[in-house]
């Protein structure tokens, strides 16, 4: 009686761990997943158009906010050598230490080379919107000393500018 207990037990949890197992495994496999979209001509020239529009907004103020800091930069370095010359070996003064300058020219530099990815990306944008065509193109054949119209398949490749 006691063997028989402990094997009809063994059996109850083997099919309670092959249910739980089951249940894992069919919602494992039963996610949903979403359907990929596929983009038009369009929507990659708008994208391309968006990116290059950012990436040229960027690198513009990033270039003012650098040419601001360098003109600041210089105007407080011409304050400061005109006012106050410290001597080798001496602590710099406080007027003499130039703060904001440095951080204009480190946040322009900084939205420049930000501005570069967003070209190369706008430049890929455009080239997945060239439009691939195929058509039957004329060309002329001689054929029983004659020349006639023969009709070869071609690849036409247009890339919008």
């Amino acid at each position: 009686m006691i063997t028989v207990n402990i094997a009809h037990n063994f059996i109850v949890a083997a099919n309670i761990l092959l249910v739980i197992l089951l249940i894992i495994v069919i919602t494992g496999y039963t996610q949903e997943i979403k359907p990929r979209t596929f983009f038009t001509k369009q929507d990659y020239l708008r994208k391309s158009k968006q990116q290059k529009t950012v990436a040229w907004v960027l690198a513009g103020s990033g270039s003012a906010l650098s040419i601001i800091g360098g003109l600041k930069f210089l105007e407080e370095a011409v304050k400061v050598r005109n006012s106050v010359i410290p001597l080798p070996g001496q602590p710099i003064p406080d007027e003499a230490k130039v703060n904001g300058a440095g951080i204009l020219i480190l946040i322009g530099g900084a939205a420049i080379i930000s501005s570069v990815p967003l070209f190369v990306a706008s430049g890929k944008n455009k080239k997945r919107a060239a439009v691939v065509t195929f058509k039957n193109i004329p060309i002329m054949v001689l054929q029983r000393s004659n020349l006639v119209n023969a009709y070869t398949p071609s690849v036409n490749v247009t890339i919008p500018f």
